[in-house]
């Protein structure tokens, strides 16, 4: 069965069966996205129920579904099969906790490579070139069938599962912003287009490993900060959403964290992940409040920030899940915002401490209500 109710798309099957929402699409002539936001309700799942999203043709497809794999969490597996050749992630997504994921396949229709992401990060990568190379021109002459599906079978009587911003359409017209810090020929060299340095105190360090950003800050209550200014200050017209995966390196008192600040702190909106020493903490600061959960270091954590201009609230997000709202009593519309990342040693650091180490890739900017192109 499907239903729709408050700008969602809920799938529900009864007993052993399951329920497909998909669209044709033609044959692709330039780069190409297909993306959607999905949840897995974890109170109505157990073991054998799957929510799918395929992208395919008659020889094959491409493919993520999320799982349950225990009480309170969940995973994702992702993998392309194109005329018997399997290629499975090279990134695994488990042990996370059930919310809102976005998924995405990229496809180059010169190459065929197809590319899929996962809130954001890249996760797999086939290359019909290598893997099938005596089908690839078969492949860039294939029409393309996109799917979200609720497979049930397993003992859950009833399982749901929610879609939401389903979109498609050329990458050149994606509002979204895709950074992934490719430009690697040299250390600390960036896109002078897209990123400049604010502060670099004595004692930082800044590089892009493997399509990576990372952040390294020494001493105590020194930081560093990279501004992006493509497209910068945005004026805040429509509802927007700002997202960033981060990852912190096990430290004493250091923190990577994503701003969007607009003039005189207003609006303010910080979220970040605190390392201190034995535990991680995902932090979201606001005008007033601090809420924060733990979290695994070492892996990769994404943060969202969502500014609704209809309601004048900022909510803030770790990994899917609202930890808060901030309201504010005056417009917000018309505000413009910049955007930062930055790596902080904080004040009760030791002189002997490691520094502080974080990781930053695929910084999002793009309409909150997006529609389909």
């Amino acid at each position: 069965m499907v239903n729709q109710s408050e700008g969602k798309i809920s799938l529900s099957v009864t007993d052993q069966s399951e329920v497909s929402l998909g669209i044709g699409h033609r044959k692709i002539a330039k780069p190409s996205f297909f993306e959607a936001r999905l949840y897995l309700d974890p109170q109505t799942t157990n073991s054998g129920t799957n929510l799918v999203f395929e992208l395919g043709n008659s020889n094959g497809y491409s493919i993520c579904h999320i799982s349950r794999t225990g009480n309170f969490t969940q995973q994702i597996v992702c993998y392309s099969v194109y005329y018997g050749k399997k290629v499975d992630a090279e990134l695994s997504i488990s042990g996370i906790l059930p919310g809102w994921h976005t998924l995405r396949f990229e496809i180059d229709p010169e190459t065929m490579i197809i590319l899929t992401l996962v809130d954001g990060r890249q996760v797999a990568s086939f290359n019909s070139k290598e893997v099938v190379p005596d089908h690839l021109n078969q492949l860039k002459q294939s029409t393309y069938n996109f799917a979200v599906t609720l497979h049930n079978y397993g003992p859950s009587k009833a399982p749901v599962g929610y879609v939401d911003y389903v979109r498609m359409g050329a990458i050149d017209d994606d509002p979204t912003i895709y950074d992934n810090f490719n430009v690697s020929a040299f250390d600390g060299v960036f896109d002078v287009n897209k990123w400049i340095y604010v502060i670099q105190d004595q004692g930082g360090s800044t590089a892009q490993q493997d399509g990576v950003l990372v952040l390294s800050q020494g001493g105590i209550n020194k930081y560093q900060s990279l501004k992006a200014i493509k497209n910068q200050p945005i004026k805040l017209n429509n509802s927007m959403a700002f997202e960033a995966n981060l990852k912190a390196e096990m430290t004493s008192d250091g923190i990577v964290r994503f701003e969007v600040m607009g003039e005189n702190n207003n609006p303010s909106a910080i979220c970040g992940l605190h390392s201190m020493s034995d535990i991680v903490m995902a932090h979201c600061w606001t005008r007033t409040q601090d809420p924060a959960i733990g979290v695994p270091h070492r892996t990769w954590h994404t943060v969202r920030i969502e500014i609704n201009l209809d309601t004048n609230t900022i909510t803030f997000y770790i990994d899917g899940n609202q930890l808060v709202d901030d309201h504010y009593k005056n417009s917000l519309r018309g505000t413009s915002v910049n955007l930062f990342v930055e790596v902080w040693a904080a004040t009760s650091r030791t002189n002997n401490t490691r520094p502080m180490v974080g990781y930053v890739d695929n910084i999002r900017v793009y309409p909150l209500e997006y529609v389909n192109p």
